[in-house]
C-alpha cells in the first residue's frame, strides 16, 4: 500500500537475504509497486538464500529501465539462464546510463552462454562492476570472452571485483583478466 505512493522514489534497497521469501512476494512487489517507479535510478535487491525462482524474477526485469545503478544478489537460489536472459533483454538493454552493475550468482545454475550474452549488453561507460560466480559451472569460455572482448571496452572503469571461487577455470583466464585491466582502476578485487 505504501510503496506505490512514493512516486518520487529514486533509490530502492531491499534485502530479503536468508528469509523464506518466495515468488509470491516478488510478484506482488513487481505488480503493485515497481510499476509506479518510473524514476528509479538505483536498485539494490538481495534475494540470496531465498526460495525465489525464475517465475518471480523474470517479470521484475521488464519493469526496470533507465537505471544508473543495479546491484542484484541471487546467491543460492533457483535462478537460471532464463532470468539472466530477461535481465539482459529488458533491463540492461534499456539502461544506457548504467554506471554501477553488481550481480551475485553463487551456487546458481547459470551457464557460460547466458553470461556471454549478458556481458555484451553492459554499458561500456560503466564505472563500477562486481560479479560473483563462485560455485557455479562457469568455465574459461565465459571468463576469457569477458576478459578479451568486454573488459577492454569499459573505458572509464574505476572499480572492478570478480569472485571465481571453486569454478573450473585455468591460468589462461586469470592471465587474460590481468592483461585487460585499465589504468583508470582505483579498486580491484579478484578472488
Amino acid at each position: 500500500d505504501i510503496l506505490p505512493k512514493m512516486t518520487g522514489l529514486s533509490n530502492l534497497n531491499i534485502c530479503f537475504d536468508h528469509t523464506n521469501i518466495t515468488d509470491e512476494t516478488i510478484q506482488s512487489f513487481t505488480t503493485n509497486a515497481l510499476l509506479h517507479f518510473a524514476v528509479l535510478e538505483q536498485v539494490k535487491l538481495d534475494l540470496g538464500y531465498t526460495k525465489v525462482t525464475d517465475q518471480g524474477i523474470i517479470p521484475m526485469f521488464k519493469r526496470m529501465k533507465a537505471l544508473k545503478s543495479l546491484d542484484l544478489a541471487f546467491n543460492c537460489t533457483q535462478v537460471t539462464d532464463a532470468s539472466l536472459q530477461s535481465l539482459t533483454a529488458n533491463t540492461l538493454a534499456q539502461s544506457p546510463d548504467l554506471e554501477f552493475f553488481g550481480l551475485g550468482l553463487i551456487s546458481t545454475h547459470i551457464t557460460d552462454q547466458s553470461l556471454i550474452h549478458l556481458f555484451e549488453k553492459i554499458n561500456p561507460k560503466i564505472k563500477a562492476f562486481e560479479l560473483n560466480l563462485s560455485h557455479t559451472k562457469i568455465t574459461d569460455e565465459c571468463i576469457e570472452f569477458f576478459a578479451e572482448k568486454i573488459l577492454p571496452s569499459f573505458f572509464d572503469l574505476q572499480s572492478f571485483s570478480l569472485w571465481l571461487m571453486n569454478i573450473n577455470i585455468t591460468d589462461m583466464s586469470a592471465i587474460k583478466i590481468f592483461k585487460s585491466l585499465k589504468k583508470t582502476l582505483r579498486s580491484f578485487t579478484l578472488s
